[in-house]
């Protein structure tokens, strides 16, 4: 018994199922499932921690989006705000005393789209649009201010004459500089066509008053007469005879094909703003800077007489 008793210590149950043929194989199998559970354990909290990760990294993708939606509601209430107000403005430049259509044109150019923003101009940015760009054309070609203007008998070319001591001719359809006539020493201060369109007359400041070919630009005659500034001038209706008007308190009355002096018309005591002459060339008016206009007569006292008995008799129905 006491040998049974020693077996029974020293040969236990878990000693002799260590010592059985297949106990490594037991032993290889627990420690690969208990491998399998380690690997499994750590992939679950490798897991756990990379959605947590990414759950809140969607989360705050989310919140930004969401605030950026936010601030882009603000943006476009802020701009459609703007763009209220702008158009407020523009009504009241327009309503002024003197429409201020340089401030209309700088405030709708403000609400223009930029690229990439959607466009919020309604019917009403069209409306004031249209009212501050009633021109047709805008040319621009001189490099100072434009003193005077005309147009051909035909309305297909625009004369213009400038400080820049240049006179140009444009394309009244399109826009386009056609001639840049240069001669004037000074600013030229008077632009006019010859009836028939063949010829441009121009005054300036130089003392002087030039005929040009208005098809080629070829300076034609140089009219010197006048001590003072050219300013005003003016072809008679058949292209015969030019008129200029000047700061010596003269006026003059050329022949436009020989450039000869015809006649000199003194009466004003101030600078001679304006000259005109009728369609029958009988009479010439001028206008100056004594406060005065005056009627000058072309026709001898014979052709004056005839004139006026002429009138006379035109006026008698209407009595």
């Amino acid at each position: 018994k006491i040998r049974n008793r020693i077996y029974e210590s020293v040969f236990d149950l878990s000693w002799i199922e260590s010592q059985m043929p297949d106990a490594e194989l037991r032993r290889q199998r627990t420690a690969t499932h208990q491998g399998r559970l380690q690997v499994g354990s750590v992939a679950s909290i490798i897991l756990l921690v990379m959605g947590g990760l990414v759950w809140a990294a969607l989360y705050q993708a989310h919140r930004a989006d969401r605030n950026a939606l936010r601030a882009e509601e603000k943006a476009s209430e802020a701009t459609q705000l703007l763009y209220s107000s702008n158009l407020n403005l523009v009504q009241a430049a327009w309503e002024a005393s003197i429409p201020n259509i340089g401030r209309m044109r700088e405030l709708l150019d403000a609400t223009r789209p930029r690229e990439g923003q959607p466009d919020r101009r309604g019917f009403e940015w069209y409306y004031w649009w249209r009212l501050s760009h009633q021109e047709l054309l805008t040319l621009k070609g001189h490099t100072k201010a434009i003193r005077s203007l005309c147009i051909s008998s035909d309305g297909r070319r625009i004369a213009t004459g400038s400080y820049d001591k240049t006179a140009k001719i444009w394309d009244a359809l399109t826009g386009k500089e056609l001639l840049t006539l240069k001669g004037h020493t000074k600013e030229v201060g008077g632009v006019c066509f010859s009836p028939d369109g063949r010829k441009i007359a121009t005054g300036s400041w130089d003392k002087t008053a030039k005929v040009w070919d208005a098809l080629t630009g070829k300076e034609l005659l140089t009219l010197r007469g006048h001590t003072k500034d050219v300013g005003p001038i003016c072809f008679s209706a058949d292209g015969r005879r030019i008129v200029t008007g000047n700061s010596d308190t003269t006026a003059k009355v050329w022949d436009s094909e020989t450039g000869k002096e015809l006649l000199t018309l003194k009466g004003h005591t101030d600078y001679i703003t304006a000259v005109s002459i009728s369609l029958d060339e009988r009479r010439i008016v001028t206008g100056s800077m004594d406060y005065t206009v005056k009627v000058w007569v072309t026709a001898t006292q014979a052709d004056v007489a005839k004139w006026e008995q002429q009138e006379r008799a035109e006026l008698a129905p209407l009595k």
